[in-house]
């Protein structure tokens, strides 16, 4: 798929995962906290602002206690806390998934001339497996694309 002429980048890991951090350090530089940046990702940056503001306090716990503006229910409420929960997974993944081997992954830069098929030949991995992993669809790969390879 294309946005406005150009690749769209919305499935790119590394791409998504930029555009996020962006998101949130400026939900950040505006709401003044990480808690409040991170249940604005989920609720918007306008809606926690009224949210602060009908509460009158910079507390998540206090907006999450005292607040019921619309929209505002159970995933809105319960972000942050699915946050804390799913990086403290992340950080102690061997506890939680014991066994479990980490898949070594590479990322790989589209050039021209590439096609899927050269790419998953050089990696020794199959087409399909790259599609997979890239959430790629019938669109032709882009130069510059960045690419996830699954070792």
């Amino acid at each position: 798929m294309k946005v406005d002429g150009a690749a769209d980048q919305r499935f790119d890991p590394v791409r998504s995962s930029e555009a996020a951090a962006r998101h949130l350090a400026r939900a950040r530089s505006v709401l003044g906290s990480w808690p409040l940046a991170v249940a604005a990702y989920n609720h918007g940056l306008a809606g926690i602002a009224r949210a602060r503001a009908a509460v009158g306090s910079d507390s998540l716990d206090d907006i999450i206690r005292g607040y019921s503006g619309p929209g505002f229910r159970f995933a809105s409420r319960n972000f942050y806390a699915e946050f804390l929960a799913a990086a403290h997974v992340a950080r102690n993944a061997a506890f939680y998934f014991p066994g479990l081997k980490p898949v070594p992954m590479l990322q790989y830069v589209v050039r021209p001339g590439d096609s899927l098929w050269k790419i998953a030949r050089r990696h020794r991995v199959s087409v399909r497996a790259l599609v997979v992993a890239n959430n790629l669809g019938r669109t032709p790969l882009q130069r510059g694309q960045r690419l996830i390879i699954r070792l």
